[in-house]
């Protein structure tokens, strides 16, 4: 298959790299950016491309890209989320005696 080029001013190519790690979750490679893209959208990125994207996005999220797998395991970007709400709705010392029940 050929590879299409992308035009400037009609694809977001940040935000299909910054789609594909909210979609995929946890910390993906750039392999697996590049094949939900090319599974998704139909479009061919070079690896250094979305290597340098996911850094990128990494970065403003305040995470180094690479960091935020070792750090969370299985955990998934989802999780992460379910658990900051519960933290904003429940307060630290609540969700501690939540996380203390269920042990």
């Amino acid at each position: 298959m050929a590879k299409q080029k992308v035009e400037a001013g009609k694809v977001n190519k940040t935000q299909l790299v910054s789609e594909a790690i909210e979609a995929l979750g946890g910390d993906p490679g750039p392999k697996d950016i590049i094949q939900y893209i090319k599974d998704k959208h139909n479009l061919e990125f070079k690896y250094a491309l979305v290597a340098s994207y996911k850094s990128q996005i990494m970065s403003k999220k305040g995470r180094s890209a690479g960091r935020i797998g070792a750090l969370t395991g299985t955990v998934n970007l989802k999780d992460l989320q379910t658990v900051k709400d519960l933290l904003s709705r429940l307060g630290e010392s609540q969700l501690q005696s939540v996380i203390k029940a269920l042990r």
